[in-house]
């Protein structure tokens, strides 16, 4: 028998996963920072986004907020800035604070 080929769509990225991808591309601009505009543009979208323009800036955007959680990300400038630098916290750190969050989960719906 032939064997049979199954075609699914490729998952999206976590918002951590893009997070990690938005603090790599931040890291050599520590002097001027990026808008989420320049992110949105400037970032690859993943393949779950590539056509589809509005959804990948909304994972921009989803991700910008998880990095400023996690660390990897922070606001540059003045206070309420719209301007972004890589933060200080390592991808593992990120990784880490994920799964404590996941197990926080859990454990409440116990």
């Amino acid at each position: 028998a032939a064997p049979v080929l199954e075609f699914v769509r490729p998952a999206p990225e976590t918002d951590t996963e893009l997070a990690i991808r938005l603090a790599e591309y931040l890291e050599p601009l520590p002097m001027q920072g990026a808008t989420v505009t320049d992110m949105a543009r400037d970032v690859v979208p993943s393949k779950a986004y590539r056509n589809n323009p509005s959804a990948w800036r909304a994972a921009v955007l989803r991700a910008k907020d998880r990095g400023l959680a996690t660390g990897l990300i922070q606001t540059f400038g003045p206070d309420g800035s719209q301007r972004f630098i890589k933060g200080t916290a390592t991808p593992s750190q990120a990784y880490a604070l994920d799964r404590a969050e996941a197990a926080d989960r859990e454990a409440g719906a116990q």
